[in-house]
Formats: C-alpha cells, structure tokens, sequence
C-alpha cells in the first residue's frame, strides 16, 4: 500500500483530549478531516493519476491517530506503490525495475509518475488551512477556547 501523510505528533494528543471529553466531537473531527482531503488533495491526486485505469479508484483518505494522509489500496492498485517511487530498491534517478510479463529472463526499467506526493505539494496550504478551521471548531466544541 503506498502511503503519503502527513505527520502531526501533537496531534494525537489533542485527539485524545477530545475524546475524553466528548467521543462525539471527535468522530465529527475526523469525519471532517477526511472531508478536507475528499475536496483538496484525493481530487489532486487521482487527476495526477488518470493515466492508469486502477489506481484513481485505489485512493482513499486516511486518518489515524498520528497521521492525516491519503493511501492507495494494494489490492486494486498493486502497481501504484511503483509508479508513486515508494518500493524497495528505487534507483535514484526515478526508475523502477520489473520483468516483461512476468519473464524473470528479461527485465526492463521504468520511469516512475508520482501522483500522490506532488497533489501534497500543490494542495498543501489548501489542505491546511481547512484542517486547521475543522480542528479549531472541534476545539470550541470541547470547550476550548
């Protein structure tokens, strides 16, 4: 499964905070957070990808404790970690390894076509910005202030 997030440390921390005061606060926080990667960076995303048939599908908003970020299913895209230049043995200058058709006698590279990290790049400050409003509102719904 390839996986590009963002990592947000002190953020757990908050999300715990939230749930100890209010669990339904913080299901609409995390509802929310996957609504601002549904509207920002996944559209990105899976335009970046529309070259391949499988893995625009494959993509899908995660959110964890520690992580916000979107992921791409390995089961309908087994090729999309490749092509993202996520998979052990990259070659630095972007090209990934494989056998023709299975044909471990003949082997050829391949240029990788990065969809998920350059979608972070241009909807970042988008990204955030929602993120921030959904987590201040979150915060005023658990009493913060």
């Amino acid at each position: 499964m390839a996986v590009i997030s963002v990592d947000a440390k002190d953020f757990r921390d908050f999300q715990r905070t939230i749930k100890g005061l209010d669990a339904g606060v913080a299901r609409e926080l995390n509802k929310e957070l996957r609504k601002v990667l549904k509207s920002t960076i996944i559209p990105a995303a899976k335009s970046n990808a529309s070259w391949s048939s499988r893995i625009p599908g494959a993509i899908k908003p995660t959110v964890g404790t520690t992580k916000i970020g979107a992921r791409v299913a390995s089961k309908q895209a087994p090729h999309g970690r490749a092509f993202e230049g996520l998979q052990k043995g990259l070659r630095g200058n972007g090209t990934f390894r494989h056998p023709v058709f299975g044909n471990r006698n003949v082997w050829v590279n391949q240029a990788t076509r990065p969809y998920l990290a350059p979608a972070f790049d241009s909807k970042a400050g988008e990204a955030t910005k929602a993120a921030e409003a959904a987590i201040a509102t979150a915060a005023r719904a658990a009493g913060f202030r």
